[in-house]
């Protein structure tokens, strides 16, 4: 965009079918790049517009960018993401490790197999 933002699409598979929200985030961190706040785009922004962004931050990323690790400062929220639908076995549990070396609690986390 040419607000200097960059144009957020999450996706979810729910098995039922698919869950999307779009949104806007800005780089706060110049130095890394790796903090976001973003601000996603949903019913209620249109009545709240100074809703509080969200701060994700970028923990961990693959050396081959295919792989990456967002969660929050509050420990609070986490994803494992991948650019493939499948992250091997041993790939998964090596970056569960890394997360929860970081201090999240990594027994929360749903893994979901996308199509």
């Amino acid at each position: 965009l040419e607000t200097g933002e960059v144009s957020v699409l999450n996706e979810c598979d729910t098995g039922g079918g698919k869950d999307s929200i779009r949104g806007r985030a800005r780089v706060v961190d110049a130095k890394t790049n790796a903090r976001l706040e973003v601000r996603f785009d949903n019913w209620f922004s249109v009545f709240i517009p100074s809703q509080p962004q969200g701060n994700y931050w970028i923990l961990y990323l693959g050396d081959d960018y295919r792989t990456v690790i967002v969660g929050t400062p509050d420990r609070e929220n986490l994803w494992i993401m991948a650019r493939t639908p499948v992250i091997d076995e041993t790939r998964y549990t090596e970056l569960v490790g890394i997360a929860r070396g970081l201090g999240f609690d990594t027994g929360k986390l749903i893994r979901r197999q996308q199509q």
